[in-house]
């Protein structure tokens, strides 16, 4: 890839797994970000825009044509002082539909990665969402999905299957991987790692964690994050008279998630609905197996029991058992670690600068 390709990219609320995607593409393209955010960015630099959105109400179309325009502005500025070669949307909606919008008016190729939500669920929730979308998915030049599970579902919405590309987010080796001095005392430990929200199953899980606690009194939960539900997984986790077992970390940086992940039993994340969630395979790199949801991508990465066991996520007695298989199973840490290191972020970087070169001609 020629490194004077200018990439434009259009980002909602720019966070951490993409602006760390986009600096490792900066090693071999030009990038500039336009970051259109509701509050205070995440992110400020010199090769980052970053546009207030007026507000985000809740009527999707309303919500999707403010985010657009807003985008569209911004764009139509540094359009006028530079020259980009492409567009690079790193969500379906409404980021996709403001690269659609863009492409259009300036003439630029765009390329759009689906992650999960923007496919698995907007879609079916109105059908302004659901055209906008399709919209999004039949012209753009490429679209890259974390999950091929992810990918069929692009095609049905329109996405031309020859323009669509199986990249995952893959890991960081220097942050994730195997523990230097593993501890052989450790307390058996079950981590939890994500957002607190209704997609991520939590509530169910904590019922889960109970039924593990009467048969395993030893065990320990882990929970490290935030969100909408802690009140009520509090809640939950104090009726089921777990307080003493639990242990809220927070917001934790990737270098103290990958300690956790290092010094846990097992990983479980029982989601209803799932692209293709990183945290499980930075977790296999850092030698920890998986207990997760049989949705989206998972079995994907989990396609067979040396890494991990599959769960219904509507049952709690199911997650409950694969949860007491994964910590009375002897496994192999190696073996873990090496699947987790399948997807370096590097190569899948270097992907994506492939796909560049396809959508230019190069």
């Amino acid at each position: 890839m020629n490194s004077a390709c200018n990439t434009l990219f259009i980002e909602r609320a720019l966070q951490s797994l993409v602006m760390d995607q986009i600096r490792e593409l900066g090693k071999h393209v030009s990038t500039h970000t336009i970051d259109v955010h509701y509050g205070t960015p995440n992110f400020t630099a010199d090769d980052i825009t970053a546009v207030r959105c007026r507000f985000f109400p809740m009527v999707e179309p309303i919500k999707g044509a403010l985010f657009v325009s807003t985008a569209m502005k911004a764009a139509d500025e540094l359009c006028a002082s530079r020259e980009f070669h492409l567009l690079h949307a790193h969500f379906g909606y409404p980021d996709g539909l403001a690269a659609f919008k863009i492409g259009r008016r300036h003439k630029l190729p765009y390329v759009v990665s689906v992650l999960g939500d923007d496919l698995l669920l907007y879609p079916q929730r109105n059908r302004d969402l659901h055209r906008s979308i399709t919209t999004v998915m039949a012209n753009a030049a490429a679209v890259i999905g974390v999950s091929r599970h992810l990918l069929d579902t692009a095609v049905a919405l329109g996405a031309d299957r020859q323009r669509c590309h199986h990249i995952p987010d893959g890991v960081r080796p220097e942050v994730f991987h195997l523990a230097a001095d593993p501890s052989h005392d450790r307390a058996p430990t079950i981590l939890f790692a994500g957002a607190f929200l209704p997609v991520k199953n939590v509530l169910r899980m904590i019922d889960a964690f109970a039924i593990v606690q009467r048969e395993r009194p030893d065990v320990r939960f882990m929970l490290a994050g935030d969100g909408p539900l802690r009140e009520a997984i509090q809640q939950r986790i104090a009726d089921a008279g777990l307080t003493q077992a639990v242990d809220f970390v927070g917001h934790v940086t990737q270098p103290q998630l990958a300690g956790l992940m290092q010094q846990s039993s097992v990983l479980c994340l029982p989601s209803v609905s799932e692209g293709w969630p990183n945290v499980i395979v930075e977790a296999l790199a850092c030698g920890c197996p998986i207990v997760a949801g049989n949705v989206g991508g998972i079995p994907e990465i989990i396609n067979n029991d040396a890494y991990g066991y599959l769960c219904d996520p509507h049952d709690e007695n199911n997650i409950a058992r694969k949860l007491t298989m994964a910590l009375e199973r002897d496994w192999d840490r190696q073996g873990l670690a090496a699947r987790g290191s399948t997807w370096l972020r590097d190569d899948m970087m270097h992907s994506v600068t492939g796909v560049y070169d396809q959508v230019l001609g190069h």
